[in-house]
């Protein structure tokens, strides 16, 4: 015979069986629609502002929710504080209290669902450490939102972290973002970018001129209202439409605020291969900048003044949590490699500098690190000018400290260069120690020998110059010079 608990119990499954979830995909915008529906397990749409993609991934997420019992959601971003600001408090708490639906944002960032559903709130990008909590979670959409702003590597959070969970419940992942200033091997910069190698994106462009949903408060459609904003700034300021972060926002452009970025890379700075007969009777540098918990980072630098004006990257390095003999012995191996005329180090740790030059016999010079911007700056004029060249493929990490180095915005408004403390700058230090010490603006391009005739009619010509009154005076023909 039945318990009452077990009548009760029954009873509550059967009436939750009967009950029909609303169908919150009927806010949905016909792009918005779209995106949802697509079966691609791999989406990825960039947006102008108040394109409402964040927007159309609460429904996304809420509809999977409500929709398969005990369903496993995630929405990241850039901290848990801006994804509960981003998600909870602007948007699913109002499509809760439309739908009368039933759920609560606990204090562990997670919304919960009568029926066992989850929706995760996550921020990834604070440290490396946060990322790796992810693992062994199994979910059925993963969301990645304003990723444009991520300092964290996003390949390794989705090819190392998601992807194994992903695959085993062949669960969608979806990117969100906005154009930026970071390009280079950024991995946003990668899917959108034309001709892109990720081809397992499905890419969706959102634009605010298509978001015609009303504003409660204006009565306006959300595009009307942001027109008549935009309107209100041309006629302020015409040249508006010339600013970066207009362009980025408004337009959806990828175009770079040069300005932020501490190094102004550009494509003809990367080579695949080195010059021909450039490696003969070279000047070879190593440089190093020590740390222990931050990365020590080590780079290999050339140049020959006898073959062109250039600073060429061979190969670079960076690992954390490396002893004194553990770095004395990378040195060494690279030192069987390449015969080198400058070891420079960043001499900051006195200690660990003399225990490697006393008990392990290396050379190391100290690296010169006065007047850091200014150096900064001579590198971006050898950069600009295309006197330092890159190799791609033995330098990725280098390359994406190169391209994702920016100045921090509060100095800069107060006119003070200081990177910005979330960005690494192991490698691009020594990088720049490199630079310092190399020579390779002392080439200079030998002459072109001259037949003998041109040789003598150019020391007449010398001659005839420096003596020109003196000749105008006397006729060529009393002139015992000539």
């Amino acid at each position: 015979m039945k318990t009452l608990r077990e009548k009760l119990a029954k009873a509550e499954f059967d009436k939750r069986k009967n009950i029909i979830p609303p169908n919150v995909l009927q806010e949905c915008l016909p792009y918005q629609l779209n995106f949802i529906t697509d079966p691609n397990k791999r989406k990825a749409v960039c947006g102008t502002r108040r394109s409402a993609k964040s927007f159309m991934f609460a429904l996304y997420l809420i509809n999977q929710a409500i929709t398969v019992p005990k369903s496993k959601c995630i929405y990241m971003g850039l901290t848990n504080e801006s994804c509960k600001a981003i998600m909870w408090t602007d948007i699913v708490e109002v499509i809760f209290d439309k739908y009368n639906i039933k759920a609560e944002c606990d204090s562990k960032y997670e919304i919960k669902f009568p029926n066992g559903s989850v929706i995760f709130l996550r921020g990834l990008d604070a440290t490396p450490h946060q990322m790796s909590r992810l693992r062994g979670n199994k979910f059925d959409i993963a969301v990645i939102d304003e990723i444009q702003d991520f300092n964290q590597d996003v390949s390794e959070i989705i090819d190392g972290v998601l992807k194994m969970s992903l695959a085993q419940t062949q669960a969608t992942l979806c990117l969100g973002g906005t154009p930026s200033n970071k390009r280079g091997i950024n991995y946003w910069w990668l899917v959108n970018k034309p001709e892109t190698t990720l081809t397992q994106w499905k890419i969706f462009k959102f634009d605010w001129r298509n978001n015609t949903s009303i504003e409660p408060k204006s009565g306006l459609t959300v595009s009307a209202a942001i027109q008549l904003d935009i309107d209100k700034d041309i006629e302020n300021n015409p040249l508006v439409v010339n600013e970066t972060r207009f362009r980025q926002e408004v337009c959806g452009e990828w175009v770079i605020d040069s300005d932020k970025r501490v190094y102004k890379t550009r494509d003809f700075n990367f080579i695949d291969e080195l010059p021909k007969n450039f490696l003969r009777n070279c000047t070879y540098i190593l440089s190093l900048d020590l740390g222990y918990y931050d990365a020590t980072a080590f780079v290999v630098a050339a140049y020959n003044k006898n073959f062109d004006s250039n600073l060429y990257i061979l190969e670079s390095f960076k690992q954390e949590e490396l002893t004194i003999t553990a770095v004395a012995s990378i040195i060494k191996e690279y030192k069987r490699k390449y015969n080198f005329t400058f070891h420079i180090v960043d001499a900051a740790n006195a200690q660990a500098v003399e225990e490697m030059r006393q008990i392990h016999n290396l050379p190391l010079m100290a690296a010169e690190k006065a007047g850091k911007e200014a150096h900064i700056a001579l590198v971006n004029s050898d950069l600009t000018t295309d006197n330092i060249k890159i190799l791609r493929q033995s330098n990725q990490d280098l390359i994406k400290e190169l391209e994702t180095l920016i100045w921090n915005q509060r100095a800069l408004n107060l006119g003070k260069h200081k990177e910005n403390d979330a960005n690494q700058n192991h490698l691009t230090d020594s990088f720049l120690y490199a630079h310092h010490a190399s020579r390779h603006y002392w080439f200079r391009k030998p002459e072109d020998k001259l037949p003998a005739d041109e040789v003598m009619l150019q020391q007449i010509e010398k001659h005839y110059a420096s003596n020109k009154n003196r000749y105008l005076k006397t006729p060529w023909w009393e002139n015992n010079d000539l």
